[in-house]
């Protein structure tokens, strides 16, 4: 049924408990904190026998929730009565007031994030925060700033979820399970016994790969360096404006005269011509010294830039996203004795698709850094 009629109808992204549930002989009491898209709730929870009763259900103002942004996701630590909303970029630490202790961080955490990363689910598990994505795993190295990936291929692969279950913690992503022993709980998460297996690298590193990519897309941010520079040695250039002209001018003069003298008539006629023609040309050069001090075009150039920056990161992701497909389809491909396996052979055809969308990229340079290679697979 639902919960109360006082909560708004809105999709509600997490449901995190909040401080340890009160038991008695008639029925148990509970807090739950509700984290929809754009607000946050608290309630009480008290039921006895087969009924229930949701009251005290309130709105909770987080003055720190980043604008026009949606929560992903929430979680609440009882023992410290702090809670924290989860954003693509950030973290917005909260407390209920009078619950919080002094030393108590609160407010909007920027974390130092790998390039690309985008925050999906938080979870507290093993005494540690893991951070959960498409774009991988994260392990807190100094909560909540500085986070790092977690043990390969974990890291890199689109994960959804993280729990412990007696002795081991578990990863759950789009790859299938991942687990590691309670005795690793210092190390990052891996499968069992990954170590043994290792894909071949039988092609260009990624750096080299991005490099290309960048070059072929005129991304590479060493061109873009070398505009911002011409940019300002422009004022120090002139305009040059060459000009030239021609005039030619024709004249005709006819003077008739009549005059009677001794009883004569006279006619005189006078006629004349002239010609003239005219040269000119100038070279003018301009300079425009204010430039040194403010150019106007460097704000059109400063957009164009920062379009450039998210082009560049969307491409990189993508690299990134095929080059380490690639090697984890490589490291499950050595893993079969029967090159024929079905398993073995749609692994094969992934690989092929990987490095075709690389090749792509790079305008097929990274097919011809690839090195012809022994055989995957031995009977």
């Amino acid at each position: 049924r639902r919960l109360s009629a006082e909560l708004p109808t809105a999709p509600v992204v997490a449901l995190a408990p909040g401080d340890p549930v009160g038991r008695s002989e008639s029925g148990w009491q509970a807090e739950l904190w509700i984290v929809l898209v754009n607000r946050l709730y608290h309630a009480v929870v008290t039921a006895a026998q087969d009924s229930m009763e949701v009251h005290s259900v309130r709105r909770v103002a987080v003055p720190d929730w980043p604008v026009g942004r949606p929560a992903l996701d929430g979680i609440w630590d009882p023992t410290g009565g702090q809670g924290v909303l989860v954003f693509e970029r950030s973290l917005v630490l909260f407390s209920m007031p009078g619950r919080s202790r002094a030393a108590d961080r609160r407010g909007i955490v920027h974390p130092h994030l790998p390039p690309g990363f985008r925050m999906r689910r938080l979870f507290n598990v093993d005494e540690r925060m893991w951070l959960s994505s498409e774009d991988g795993l994260l392990r807190a190295e100094k909560w909540p700033s500085h986070w790092r990936r977690a043990g390969a291929p974990v890291g890199a692969a689109p994960t959804h979820a993280v729990a412990k279950q007696g002795r081991a913690i578990f990863a759950a992503g789009r790859d299938g399970l991942w687990s590691r022993p309670e005795l690793l709980r210092h190390r990052p998460v891996q499968i069992a016994g990954s170590a043994d297996f290792r894909p071949q690298h039988d092609g260009p590193d990624l750096l080299a790969i991005s490099k290309k990519a960048l070059e072929r897309a005129g991304l590479d941010p060493e061109l873009w360096q070398r505009f911002r520079k011409r940019l300002h040695r422009r004022a120090w250039w002139p305009e040059v404006t060459l000009s030239a002209g021609a005039r030619y001018d024709r004249e005709s003069v006819f003077d008739y005269d009549e005059n009677f003298s001794y009883g004569q008539l006279n006619r005189l006629n006078d006629r004349s011509r002239g010609r003239s023609r005219d040269f000119e040309g100038a070279v003018v050069f301009r300079w425009q010294f204010g430039d040194l001090v403010y150019n106007p075009e460097l704000i059109e150039f400063s957009r164009e830039g920062r379009q450039v920056v998210i082009l560049r990161d969307t491409l990189l992701d993508e690299i990134n996203q095929l080059y380490f497909d690639r090697r984890r389809a490589q490291l499950g491909l050595n893993r079969f004795a029967d090159p024929e396996d079905p398993q073995a052979v749609g692994l094969r055809i992934r690989i092929e698709e990987l490095e075709a969308g690389l090749d792509a990229w790079t305008g097929g340079w990274f097919s011809q850094q690839l090195q012809p290679t022994a055989a995957h697979f031995s009977r």
